[in-house]
């Protein structure tokens, strides 16, 4: 892994969004939202209760051990499913061993851990031509996708910005959003499918999120994911009901 320094405030240039109906987005990324905000749907806070069948479900990632001398744990072991480039990170333990600037002291929402993302496979300890993926183990099952916090590692000096991917795939549909985030980025910043894209992206067997520094085409980083709300099982659909109790 490539772990760099310099950042500072924040501005979001969406670069495309396109869904099974592909729409222009050309509006400027609303600026950070608080912590805790959820988006639209109000969560307060990510209280992780595991994956339960039908409900919405919030993994923050933070009772899964990471290593003392690396601040690393393996990815997740949930029913959904984490690809290998996928780590678990202490935010905190990273920062005391020099691996974590200042900056991203906060990639932890909820702390201590964050999950970590880039095309490095830490088994084969080289680049992959594959992606950051998520998914469901189990052929014809879904899940849906409410939004995830997100931030870049620190960026060296004279690089515009790193250019953010997410991609998903569904039962009959595609979803894909991505985003320029500048030098001055400093907190996470709360991606919510339905809000940037005007899309409930339900039904979902896959979704792939990366990032590249922008004007380098196909040069990774390291990309900081928490938070992360889902609800498991095909048979739902996103909607308000039943969320009053996660407020």
């Amino acid at each position: 892994m490539h772990f760099a320094s310099l950042l500072s405030a924040v501005l979001f240039i969406p670069l495309s969004v396109s869904a099974a109906v592909h729409r222009p987005y050309n509006l400027l990324v609303p600026q950070t939202q608080p912590y805790g905000s959820g988006g639209r749907y109000g969560f307060k806070r990510c209280i992780d209760k595991g994956i339960r069948s039908g409900k919405i479900s919030c993994l923050n990632f933070d009772s899964l051990s990471t290593s003392s001398k690396t601040a690393l744990g393996p990815p997740p072991s949930t029913p959904l499913q984490f690809s290998s480039q996928w780590s678990v990170f202490n935010i905190t333990r990273g920062h005391e061993l020099f691996l974590v600037p200042p900056t991203n002291l906060a990639a932890d929402v909820s702390q201590p851990n964050a999950l970590i993302a880039s095309r490095y496979n830490p088994d084969t300890k080289s680049l992959t031509d594959s992606v950051p993926t998520i998914f469901h183990p189990e052929k014809g099952k879904t899940f849906d996708l409410f939004g995830f916090y997100m931030q870049p590692m620190e960026l060296p000096p004279g690089v515009k910005g790193v250019d953010v991917y997410v991609t998903a795939k569904g039962d009959n549909d595609e979803f894909s959003f991505s985003v320029t985030l500048t030098p001055l980025v400093k907190d996470p910043w709360y991606f919510e499918p339905y809000t940037v894209t005007g899309e409930k992206w339900d039904r979902l067997t896959e979704v792939k999120i990366w990032a590249e520094l922008s004007g380098m085409e196909g040069v990774d980083w390291e990309l900081f994911v928490d938070d992360l709300w889902v609800r498991w099982g095909n048979e739902t659909e996103s909607n308000v009901e039943g969320l009053k109790e996660l407020k």
